[in-house]
């Protein structure tokens, strides 16, 4: 598969515009699943290389996508039959939205890494719920998280609003949920990490899904102004833990959130930052290689999440690095 993907599916996607590639991209993800339901593209043997007990159940082995590849969980078969133990879809707002203008989403090889501004497009919570919903009542073995967000429309005032009718749509159908207040793309949502307005969202929502592992997904840009307010709510909420961490903002490319290789310091730091403040970390960024994977999980991460060197390396990375955990 390393050889199909480098010598002939690369570069035709990189032929095309970063968002046309990562279409044409997914309906490839989307065909191997279908073989996999017809038991034609079995799940590999190495995928159940290290289980690992997690807020969300007990994995397969360490590693997930993370969200923002699969926003709308259009291809939850084809992860499970390339070897992910689980998959964060979204993120997702309760109505559905088009996103920011094209272009939107930038590659730059020569680091390794993606620059996006997508803004949250995606075709809405239910439409969303009743995808997974439909996967796992077919027989869907790996964990699914449901990544929440606010609409565009929706003001910093009202956010919670939109964060509580995301959580109860898909309280029933995902392994755990994420509350994302750490994209750049939305105006405002970053200011979302202030404690007050933290835990007005988080309060209601954890009523709202009950027992269903909660995290937050936090930002890596100035992050030590957030992280003892981020700490406290998950405390005092008893929240499973928190994802380290979305894009970086702070750069000097295309406008948007920088991820890949280029972010891996910044977001290796501020995994280890939270690591020894709260119960259970999902690190992710820049995680390219058994090494890097590798060193998250001694910097404290439980578990791991990969999305833009997938782009670069194909789906032989997740062989490489899971056999490497």
């Amino acid at each position: 598969m390393d050889f199909l993907y480098s010598k002939l599916i690369k570069p035709i996607l990189f032929f095309l515009s970063a968002e046309q590639a990562h279409f044409f991209g997914m309906l490839g993800v989307r065909l191997i699943g279908f073989f996999h339901r017809l038991h034609l593209w079995p799940r590999p043997s190495w995928a159940k290389q290290k289980q690992i007990q997690t807020p969300f159940g007990l994995l397969d082995s360490p590693l997930g996508l993370a969200a923002g590849f699969d926003k709308n969980a259009n291809c939850l078969w084809g992860w499970q039959a390339l070897g992910f133990s689980f998959v964060e879809v979204g993120t997702i707002t309760p109505l559905s939205q088009g996103g920011n203008p094209k272009p939107r989403l930038f590659r730059y090889p020569e680091i390794k890494s993606l620059v996006n501004r997508m803004g949250f497009n995606n075709n809405g919570v239910h439409v969303i719920a009743n995808r997974i919903r439909r996967a796992k009542k077919a027989g869907l073995k790996i964990r699914v998280g449901g990544n929440i967000g606010k609409n565009f429309i929706t003001t910093t005032e009202n956010a919670s609003r939109d964060y509580i009718l995301a959580a109860i749509a898909l309280k029933d159908v995902v392994d755990y949920l994420v509350i994302n207040v750490s994209s750049p793309n939305t105006p405002g949502l970053r200011s979302l990490q202030n404690e007050n307005f933290l835990s007005e969202i988080v309060k209601p929502v954890k009523t709202a899904i009950g027992n269903l592992p909660l995290f937050i997904k936090v930002a890596p840009d100035d992050f030590k102004n957030f992280i003892d307010g981020i700490e406290s709510v998950v405390k005092k909420f008893n929240l499973s833990g928190v994802i380290c961490g979305n894009t970086l903002a702070g750069h000097s490319y295309e406008k948007g959130g920088l991820s890949g290789d280029a972010i891996f310091k910044s977001n290796l730091e501020l995994c280890q930052s939270y690591a020894a403040r709260v119960p259970f970390v999902i690190g992710v960024g820049g995680i390219s290689n058994g090494a890097t994977a590798d060193a998250y999980i001694k910097a404290g991460a439980k578990v791991i999440q990969i999305y833009s060197a997938l782009v670069y390396q194909g789906p032989q990375l997740i062989k490489t690095i899971v056999k490497s955990l």
